[in-house]
């Protein structure tokens, strides 16, 4: 069972869903300054709101995900009943379904930061760096939230 959840995270680790609540809502405010260096360039500001957004959903989904899972938290596969095997394979589904779109979106944003800093200076790059600590926090947030279940 727990190289199955630990299967399920990582899938969800690239996947993503729209909710009702936000990051901010469900693990906690996070603030992301945009660097000095960085605020007049508008194509710098769009990508890294960008990512924000993307880390966030990133982040929910994987907090729904194992809010979903909770209940099998200890359990081995062959131990569920059929009814809670079928609960995990929609589960599971679900997330694999959710991923293709987060996956296409983390590919182009890659693709994007690459451009984007060959057209900056090294201390923009810099600055542009500083930002990306957004998605390591989310993921601290997460672990703080589940670390019985991402520890195992």
């Amino acid at each position: 069972m727990k190289k199955f959840l630990f299967l399920l995270v990582a899938v969800a680790l690239l996947t993503s869903c729209g909710g009702e609540k936000t990051a901010n809502d469900k693990l906690g405010k996070l603030n992301v300054t945009i660097p000095d260096e960085l605020k007049d360039n508008k194509e710098v500001v769009e990508f890294i709101d960008n990512m924000v957004e993307l880390s966030d959903e990133y982040a929910i989904l994987l907090d729904e995900t194992l809010e979903k899972t909770q209940e099998f938290n200890g359990k081995e596969t062959e131990d569920l009943s059929m009814l809670e095997q079928m609960k995990l394979m929609k589960i599971t589904g679900e997330v694999a379904i959710k991923s293709t779109s987060v996956m296409a979106k983390w590919g182009e944003a890659l693709e994007h930061r690459t451009q984007l800093e060959e057209q900056l200076s090294d201390e923009e790059i810099e600055a542009l760096e500083s930002v990306y600590v957004h998605f390591e926090k989310r993921m601290e947030q997460i672990q703080e939230k589940y670390g019985e279940i991402t520890n195992e």
